[in-house]
């Protein structure tokens, strides 16, 4: 064999009276030996409860977020088990640098899993997976989110008109012609 893929082999014994026996097994052959990581924009490892407009980088409420990988079909390219870890920290994901004690992911067709991630406002929390083949290479990618559910803060405006600054507005028809 040279081209990887999943093969049949069938064994077919006859006796001398005329019974015949079918046997049927499939191998995997993989002569790949690096596991990589498909970056096309609609394949990549997100978080689907973060803001879009964010590019699924800011998550805007304390609710439980989803942890999406795109497309984790089983044994598609022989990945066979999916591995997960998740960390938060209060410092923007700067020590979240390497993952700590793996779990599986239970049943990874799903293509999704949720995790119950306590968190506050300013918090990162950065997602690792670890996908492998079925001859046991793994690569790992990881995605890093924060959190902030505050609403935002606008001080010190004023309106100006004519050279004159810090007017108030009083009605809707007043804001015709101010900057």
């Amino acid at each position: 064999m040279t081209v990887s893929g999943v093969y049949a082999v069938l064994l077919t014994a006859e006796d001398r009276a005329g019974n015949i026996q079918t046997a049927r097994r499939f191998l995997i052959f993989d002569n790949v030996y690096v596991v990589t990581i498909n970056t096309a924009s609609d394949k990549q490892l997100f978080v689907d409860s973060a803001a879009v407009n964010t590019t699924y980088t800011w998550v805007t409420s304390l609710q439980a977020p989803d942890f999406t990988g795109v497309n984790p079909i089983p044994n598609v390219n022989a990945i066979v088990k999916y591995d997960i870890y998740h960390d938060v920290d209060h410092q923007g994901g700067r020590t979240l640098t390497a993952p700590g004690t793996w779990r599986a992911v239970p049943d990874f067709r799903n293509e999704t899993i949720k995790l119950q991630v306590p968190r506050i406002d300013a918090d990162s929390i950065r997602v690792w997976i670890r996908g492998w083949d079925v001859m046991g290479n793994w690569k790992v990618d990881s995605v890093l989110v924060h959190v902030d559910s505050t609403p935002p803060i606008i001080e010190d405006v004023y309106f100006s008109r004519h050279g004159r600054t810090h007017l108030a507005v009083l009605h809707s028809t007043a804001l015709h012609g101010i900057t």
